[in-house]
């Protein structure tokens, strides 16, 4: 199998700039700009005598038909921008002529928030009028002046003439990565002035040496400025003022505003997404900079630049957003009427999940019958019914074959097709590729075997994770000491955990002979410390003590030695549930102490500790309630669902060697299909990725 694993200079396929269709091209978005089209007509002939700008012109009003607005901000209240206004001026006074040693240190930062906060008590004590708004969906060629392009162009070659990271680029890189007035649709354009007035006088691009300074800057001022006006104090969106406030942000907000600052600044950037993680649910935007190494990435206002970063080892497919249409993607591919998937809609991404981590081609047998053109390889998604398509490939009707040129390795693939209504259908059984080094790699099907019927015994909707296993494993030698002396100067060891704890309640019997006044849980390692999440003291219902409660059941044991057992306690539980060990959360533990103290008021037994490891709350749990689903030709099929009555589900009649989700609907996202073996055990096929990616 090749692999497609290489570093990729900047090159991209402008269709709309080529001599012999640029014109059209134009053509065709005027046609479409109703209102607007004389004013863009007057634009372009009146650049004509400039080259480069004219090119610049052809290149937003032809890619503009691809983007929109959804609202209008008719109204924003005057005082509120007098406030920033002034907040701004008053922080640039401050830093103005500081370097960075000078502009970021304890001292500095000290006085700053005596500032700072004399802005924030005046600014979240007003009470501002909200932004007057009007949803109204339009298409940047129908809304967006000539006059607004005209700024546009003209700062952006100033910027051309003057900046020394954007004099470096190639035109066709400047026009998608430095001249473009958005990267994501919604909200209404905001021009580069606007950013640069804002941003320029902080980021000092002529005189910075590196992008990775000039973001770390950035990252500074946006953190104060949020900082120095405080919590967002609207219901409605305010547009570029949302800049400004705490409490308002996601990851496509921050990504989004990050890009657009820098390239109004002179640094080439665009906004980067990836549309699903190999074990985790959800997406994640960030900005990706030019530099001379390649493209690196980082998250605004947290991060700076790094090139192959290796934290992507745990997404898949990573999209750039362009300005300008991308022809080799599902919307200009797909056959006529061809429903393609809402994530991989947009007709202006870009695949560049090369640039960042490894991919390899791979060609699979596609013998359905179909009209279609597209086909894809989904992941596992808990939150997008079981499936979030990841990448397309190209079908070959005649060759039966559909070839998939980006796909990432160490991960789970369904491959799928979708019918006339968008239904999804398998074209092959799932299969995992792993990626044995850099350049070989090698497919394990699912579902080939032979199967029969089983009574499945079900523990858990997630792996244990690697991390996790591991520290279980300094459990091992946690020891329980006893005395009547509250400094243990003179004490019994009275039980030692022999093993490596699961992640169910388990008990640790005491040899206790006798009754003692303290009890004490030791930690191991060099310095010693406490890796049980739970602790439990136990004592028999027959010694009849006062200071006791019921303990939840381990159900390792028989109903009627359960029954045997409380929980003792030197306090009431409401005034020591703070702490980690009596919490009730298995993903805490008091793991920064060497030790947990019962300390009682007179000596009483404690026959035995239940316990139970730190771990990420994913086994299944007594009461809650759980849905069982079935991979069947291209969806998950729901098949059982029911409460949980003890740690564990049984369910009877289950196909071996097929794979099933099991989806708790009362929370938790970290779910992942897995196997039940010929003897009706849990399998997780991701436990050997999980190794490969988290060690």
């Amino acid at each position: 199998m090749k692999n497609y694993n290489r570093i990729i200079v900047p090159l991209f396929t402008f269709f709309s700039l080529l001599p012999l269709h640029a014109q059209q091209e134009v053509e065709k978005a005027i046609e479409k700009a109703g209102d607007n089209s004389t004013e863009l007509s007057e634009l372009l002939n009146e650049l004509k005598k400039d080259k480069e700008k004219y090119k610049a012109a052809q290149f937003l009003i032809s890619n503009m038909i691809w983007h929109r607005k959804l609202f209008d901000i008719h109204e924003t209240d005057a005082n509120m921008l007098r406030a920033l206004h002034a907040a701004d001026s008053s922080y640039y006074t401050m830093v103005r002529n500081l370097n960075d040693t000078a502009l970021y240190n304890p001292d500095f930062n000290r006085r700053l928030s005596v500032e700072d906060q004399k802005y924030r008590k005046f600014m979240e004590k007003n009470s501002f009028s909200e932004p007057v708004i009007e949803e109204k969906e339009m298409t940047d060629i129908t809304s967006i002046s000539a006059q607004f392009l005209r700024n546009q162009i003209e700062h952006a070659f100033r910027l051309r003439q003057k900046n020394p990271f954007t004099r470096k680029t190639s035109l066709q890189d400047f026009m998608e990565y430095v001249l473009p007035y958005r990267n994501m649709d919604g909200y209404p354009a905001i021009g580069a002035e606007w950013y640069y007035d804002l941003f320029g006088k902080y980021l000092h691009t002529d005189t910075a040496r590196t992008i990775s300074n000039i973001v770390w800057r950035y990252n500074v001022t946006s953190d104060r400025l949020r900082y120095w006006n405080g919590n967002y104090p609207f219901h409605s969106p305010a547009g570029r003022y949302e800049k400004f406030f705490l409490n308002v942000h996601d990851c496509v907000q921050l990504a989004e505003t990050g890009a657009l600052a820098l390239r109004a600044c002179g640094i080439p950037a665009a906004v980067e997404y990836n549309v699903a993680y190999k074990f985790w649910s959800g997406r994640h935007s960030h900005v990706s900079v030019m530099t001379e190494k390649g493209w690196e990435t980082f998250n605004p206002e947290s991060e700076t630049p790094v090139y192959r970063n290796p934290k992507f080892a745990e997404a898949l497919n990573i999209y750039r957003l362009m300005f300008s249409a991308q022809k080799n993607t599902p919307f200009f591919l797909r056959a006529t009427g061809e429903p393609i998937p809402t994530s991989l809609s947009n007709p202006c991404i870009l695949d560049v999940t090369a640039e960042i981590g490894k991919t390899c081609r791979l060609t699979l047998p596609f013998r359905k019958n179909t009209p279609h053109n597209l086909a894809y390889l989904a992941s596992f998604s808990s939150q997008n019914v079981g499936l979030q398509p990841v990448t397309w490939g190209v079908i070959n009707h005649e060759k039966q074959n559909v070839t998939f040129e980006n796909v990432v390795p160490d991960n789970i693939y369904f491959p799928i097709y979708l019918d006339e209504e968008g239904d999804t259908y398998a074209f092959a059984s799932p299969f995992k590729i792993m990626s044995d080094n850099e350049k070989n790699f090698r497919l394990e099907y699912y579902e080939t075997l032979p199967t029969g019927k089983v009574t499945a015994h079900i523990e858990r909707k997630f792996p244990r994770k690697p991390q996790l296993k591991e520290l279980a494993k300094k459990a091992v030698g946690t020891y329980v000491i006893a005395s009547d002396d509250k400094t243990f100067s003179v004490a019994d060891t009275v039980g030692i955990l022999p093993f490596v704890p699961d992640t169910k309640w388990e008990d640790l019997p005491l040899g206790t002979s006798r009754p003692y006044q303290y009890y004490r849980v030791c930690g191991t390692g060099q310095p010693p410390r406490v890796y049980l999440a739970e602790i439990l003291f136990l004592t028999k219902v027959s010694h009849h003590y006062n200071n006791v409660m019921d303990a939840p059941f381990n159900y390792t044991l028989k109903d009627n030695e359960n029954k045997q057992w409380q929980r003792i306690l030197d306090e009431p539980l409401e005034k020591c549930q703070w702490k980690a060990e009596y919490d009730g959360n298995p993903q805490t533990a008091p793991d920064k102490w060497p030790d947990v103290t019962l300390s009682l008021h007179e000596p009483q037994f404690v026959e035995r500790i239940r316990y139970m490891i730190k771990h990420a709350d994913n086994a299944v749990k007594p009461g809650e309630k759980y849905e069982l689903y079935k991979w069947d030709d291209g969806f998950w099929r729901k098949i059982w669902n029911g409460t949980a009555q003890q740690d564990y589900l049984q369910i009877e009649n289950l196909t071996s060697n097929r794979l099933y989700w099991l989806h708790c609907k009362s929370g938790g996202s970290e779910e992942l299909p897995f196997l039940i073996d010929e003897n009706g055990k849990q399998q997780f096929p991701y436990e050997d990725l999980l190794n490969n990616i988290m060690r």
